[in-house]
C-alpha cells in the first residue's frame, strides 16, 4: 500500500502508528484499507497477534515489518501450506506477489494470470483486473 503506516498480516490490517486494526478489504481500494485499519485499537502487538491466533510475537514481526517496508511488501498471508508476500494488492490493478510453498505447485489456471516457478519453493504470480 502507498501509505507504509499499514501493513496487512494474515488478513489483519494494523495501523502502527495509530496502533489500530481491522478486518482486511476484499480487494478494496486502498482508502477501504485504510478506513478498515483505524478502526479498533489495540494495547499491545502481542496481543492483537495472539487475538487473532497469528503464531508470531513481536520481538520476531517488528524486524519482518521493518524488511516488508524495505522490500515494499504490504501483504504477508499464511495458510496451512504457503505464504504469500505481495507488493500490490488493488481492486483497480490486480495483486502481484510472490507465494512459498514446500509443496510443489500447479497453476490454477482460474486464479492466476501469471504464475510462474522459481527457485526453492518460490512462485511469482500476478492477477490482473
Amino acid at each position: 500500500m502507498p501509505e507504509e503506516r499499514y501493513i496487512v498480516i494474515d488478513g489483519i490490517v494494523i495501523n502502527q502508528s495509530k496502533q489500530t486494526y481491522g478486518i482486511e478489504p476484499v480487494l478494496g481500494f486502498y482508502f477501504s484499507y485504510y478506513q478498515e485499519g483505524d478502526k479498533i485499537a489495540y494495547a499491545s502487538l502481542d496481543s492483537l497477534l495472539a487475538m487473532h491466533h497469528i503464531r508470531i510475537d513481536s520481538v520476531k514481526v517488528l524486524p519482518i515489518i521493518s524488511k516488508m517496508k524495505e522490500c515494499h511488501i504490504s501483504d504477508i498471508a499464511i495458510s496451512e501450506s504457503t505464504i504469500s508476500y505481495r507488493w500490490r494488492v488493488s481492486a483497480m490493478y490486480g495483486e502481484e506477489g510472490i507465494i512459498y510453498s514446500q509443496k510443489s505447485l500447479d497453476k490454477d489456471s482460474s486464479r492466476y494470470d501469471v504464475f510462474e516457478r522459481m527457485e526453492g519453493g518460490f512462485y511469482h504470480f500476478a492477477v490482473y483486473d
